[in-house]
């Protein structure tokens, strides 16, 4: 079984970048992760899978 888990926050280096700057979703989420008054924390998506593998091992 594999096991993933990502936030979705954004640090200053993410919003200085030019692909999350142009979009104003972005600057907002942004502020609304930093401000205290909002308190507002990153969303975590969590995945999992089972992956079966078969076949045998070449020993040549």
């Amino acid at each position: 079984m594999i096991q993933g888990r990502y936030h979705f926050g954004l640090d200053v280096e993410n919003i200085s970048k030019f692909t999350f700057n142009q979009f104003l979703f972005f600057r907002i989420w942004f502020v609304l992760q930093r401000y205290t008054q909002f308190g507002f924390k990153s969303f975590m998506t969590n995945m999992e899978t089972t992956i079966e593998i078969f076949g045998g091992r070449n020993t040549g």
